[in-house]
């Protein structure tokens, strides 16, 4: 399978052509640490030991501890470093998992924030292959399967370019495909495990995830594009103010009862009184682009209280999570908008100040979003 790295149009180009030989060899790496795992695992009174390999034409490595029962797949790739320029060497992909019977567990992860440039190694083609190898020779996907009920394997990797919510600037995200009892999700990233109580029975499955959304909504993406950039501009903006006149400011979270998300704001101390601002922060969205986002979802299942399975339960959530991110970024608009309005009519000159500040830095937002995402 492939890596394709798609264009902002959504085209692909990129291929995985020289990397059967490969293939094979990191398969029958991690084989045969599992094999070396589980018989260091049966030699009873044996010290935790640690095993390595490298695989040097993938730049990746497989390393695994025993009696723990704990294994990692990694691969690797040299970054340019956007604040520095200087080339450093990061693990751009890795699959965990923790072969325990009662306390299973895995993990997919990838690259959060590359460079703008970075090109993804043809190396992670193999991405799949070391999720599905891995799961398999430590018998964790055995363990899933029958506890939950849940068969994991991934089909794909491919590479969309996405303006990230944290700077608004387009980056590489790698995207993978999974087939979760036959359907398909497109995730960034992946985590279960499974957590039991009093050592006797599993009382939980957790589920954490970036999941790929279709929303094919450009003015969902501006609005998104003004909540990046506001957050980016309006937390600079604050820390000037607090050099320059001694504002001090501080983040607030709130967690309102009976809503799926947090409620962020600013509280800046003018000295005499505070002043609440709400920050345009999205924590559940990490990556959009005009036609897709990337949504972080955290979900729980209790087998023994929850009617729904366990992929009935992942699908509906996932169901749930666009119109949830549609409301919650128009209610963060809106909450921005009438910030402004009460402090330009407040009669203290420095809260008008501060809603000048921020009706200017909106107005900038909203042109910002024009320009990069038009239509």
């Amino acid at each position: 399978m492939s890596v394709r790295l798609a264009s902002s149009r959504g085209g692909a180009r990129g291929s995985g052509a020289g990397l059967r030989g490969a293939k094979e060899r990191l398969v029958s790496t991690i084989r045969e640490v599992a094999r070396e795992v589980a018989e260091h695992a049966s030699r009873v009174g044996e010290r935790e030991r640690e095993f390595y390999r490298e695989i040097p034409e993938l730049n990746a490595y497989v390393v695994a501890w025993s009696p723990s029962n704990e294994a990692s797949v990694n691969f690797k790739d040299m970054l340019v470093d956007e604040d520095t320029g200087r080339l450093k060497e990061e693990r751009v992909a890795s699959v965990y998992v923790v072969a325990d019977s009662f306390e299973p567990k895995v993990e997919l992860t990838t690259i959060h924030k590359p460079p703008v440039s970075w090109q993804p190694p043809q190396s992670l083609a193999l991405l799949p292959a070391a999720f599905n190898t891995a799961l398999s020779a430590f018998k964790v996907g055995r363990v899933l399967s029958r506890r939950l009920g849940l068969r994991l394997e991934v089909k794909g990797v491919a590479v969309r370019h996405m303006y990230s919510a944290d700077d608004s600037k387009r980056r590489p995200v790698v995207l993978v495909d999974f087939d979760v009892n036959g359907r398909r999700f497109t995730l960034g990233r992946l985590e279960v495990k499974l957590e039991r109580e009093n050592y006797e029975a599993v009382r939980k499955a957790t589920l954490n995830f970036d999941v790929l959304l279709r929303h094919r909504d450009r003015k969902l993406a501006r609005r998104l594009y003004v909540l990046s950039w506001l957050d980016r501009e309006l937390g600079d903006a604050l820390r000037r103010l607090s050099e320059e006149k001694g504002y001090s400011y501080r983040e607030v979270t709130t967690l309102f009862s009976g809503e799926p998300w947090l409620y962020y704001t600013y509280e800046v101390d003018l000295g005499d009184k505070k002043v609440e601002i709400t920050r345009p922060h999205l924590t559940s969205v990490t990556y959009f682009d005009e036609e897709y986002l990337l949504s972080k979802v955290w979900e729980t299942y209790e087998p023994r209280r929850d009617e729904l399975n366990l992929v009935e339960k992942l699908a509906e959530r996932v169901n749930s999570e666009l119109e949830d991110i549609e409301r919650e970024s128009s209610e963060m608009i809106t909450g921005l908008i009438n910030d402004a309005k009460r402090l330009l009519d407040s009669k203290d000159p420095r809260e008008k100040d501060l809603g000048f500040l921020l009706a200017v830095l909106i107005k900038r937002a909203y042109e910002e979003a024009e320009m990069t995402i038009p239509g």
